[in-house]
């Protein structure tokens, strides 16, 4: 059947301190479907000049440190230091599809990292989610990666699932 992901993106010049992207996937397949496509990305980002910052507006993907992926419309301001440490929090409503909401549902986190001289950095990461005000998950993160010559990397994480106090993610690669 015919699909679509349409991509949009765009800002006033290359070292612009404000950009947009958009991501639609336009749906296909079956017309007895009730929703034939939906909105996966649409932001605005303000950059400071010098990349000690930037905010993001809108539906976005946000991928912190060790704990889960959350898709939400909501903000993320990151904050760093060249050559130090970096703080990105964030929150916002969970994507529900086609725009629908709940009441009460709301996701936050943040993650904190630090560069290691030339060739590491360490991090810690936490998220929470709730649905209709009630916990759904818990997480906290923690991450490292190494690059020890140029033709080698390493780099590992693992999350604890913070209601159960289990692992939720483990990964290695080299």
């Amino acid at each position: 059947a015919p699909v679509g992901l349409v991509v949009l993106s765009g800002q006033a010049k290359p070292s612009s301190w404000a950009d947009a992207e958009a991501s639609v996937w336009m749906g296909g397949g079956d017309t007895d479907v009730e929703h034939f496509g939906d909105v996966l990305v649409a932001n605005v980002r303000l950059r400071e000049p010098h990349g000690y910052g930037e905010l993001r507006l809108g539906r976005m993907l946000i991928t912190a440190g060790a704990v889960r992926p959350v898709q939400i419309d909501g903000a993320s301001l990151l904050g760093r230091i060249p050559r130090g440490p970096s703080l990105q929090v964030f929150g916002g409503v969970p994507v529900e599809p086609a725009f629908a909401s709940k009441g009460y549902d709301w996701a936050a986190g943040g993650h904190a990292a630090q560069r290691i001289g030339e060739y590491g950095s360490a991090g810690v990461s936490y998220l929470q989610r709730r649905n209709e005000g009630r916990l759904a998950f818990e997480e906290l993160g923690f991450d490292a990666a190494v690059s020890p010559v140029r033709w080698l990397d390493a780099a590992g994480v693992v999350a604890v699932d913070l209601l159960t106090t289990a692992v939720s993610n483990a990964r290695v690669s080299i």
